[in-house]
Formats: structure tokens, C-alpha cells, sequence
């Protein structure tokens, strides 16, 4: 009996551990710290994606381990709308205009994904999107 309450009571202390580590928004609303939407970044003024990145989620630039197995570095890794820009220093030439979303791949996912050298993980960087073209052939 008393084993029982002892998991009951270590059962609850994790999860309301698990529930005060979670960031909240100002409307009480849960934040995902994997993503940074539109709305979180209309709020500021940005120069660029990567001021967007070490103001909202610093901690994705951070390097997260040794030289890689094959001796050469990782680092988080960028990708726009399925094309590859490089590390995070191609986030400096990334208009805040050009983006509707970010969100971040950790090293795990990231191999899973595309395999290889993600120890750091990825960043997907979502564009806006433009109006879609006139296929139709009735366009003016």
C-alpha cells in the first residue's frame, strides 16, 4: 500500500514538473518552443532570420556536442522551403519578409529524416507564399 502511494505521489510530482517547465504565451495558452509562427513574428522587428532566432529561441543555435564521427563540424543546419542554405549563418540573409514560419528538427528527426550529419539539428524555414499563377490560360 504504501509503495503505491509513493508512486502515485512521484507520478504526479513528475507531471506537474513536466507542467511548470512548459513556457506559456501571455493568453495562457501553451507555446510550442519547436516552432515560431507568423504571429510571433510580426510582433518584433527583425532584420533578418537569425535575429528572429536568437530573440525568440536562442537555445536552437546552440552546439550540442563534439566534432562529428567523421572529424569535420555539424552544426544546426538550414533549409527553406526544401532547399538547403547551410548553417545558421545563411539565416542573416533571410528577410523577415520572405518568412510566414519557422520551426526547428532536432538532431534525432533530422537523421531520421534526411540521414547523415544533423547533430545539431535543422531549421525549416517556411515562406510566404505569393498568390499562385494563372494556369488556366484565361489570365489577362
Amino acid at each position: 500500500m504504501c509503495a503505491r502511494r509513493w508512486l502515485i505521489a512521484l507520478t504526479l510530482l513528475v507531471a506537474a514538473c513536466i507542467r511548470i517547465g512548459t513556457p506559456a504565451s501571455a493568453s495562457g495558452e501553451e507555446r510550442d518552443l519547436s516552432r515560431i509562427a507568423a504571429d510571433e513574428i510580426s510582433v518584433g522587428h527583425w532584420n533578418s532570420a537569425e535575429d528572429i532566432v536568437r530573440a525568440l529561441r536562442p537555445r536552437w543555435l546552440a552546439v550540442r556536442g563534439p566534432d562529428t564521427v567523421y572529424g569535420g563540424p555539424g552544426g544546426v543546419q538550414v533549409r527553406m522551403d526544401g532547399m538547403w542554405l547551410g548553417n545558421t549563418t545563411s539565416l542573416r540573409g533571410v528577410s523577415p519578409l520572405d518568412i510566414d514560419s519557422l520551426a526547428f528538427i532536432d538532431p534525432v528527426a533530422a537523421a531520421g529524416r534526411w540521414g547523415g550529419n544533423f547533430r545539431d539539428g535543422v531549421i525549416l524555414i517556411y515562406g510566404r507564399r505569393g498568390p499562385l499563377p494563372d494556369t488556366s490560360g484565361m489570365g489577362e
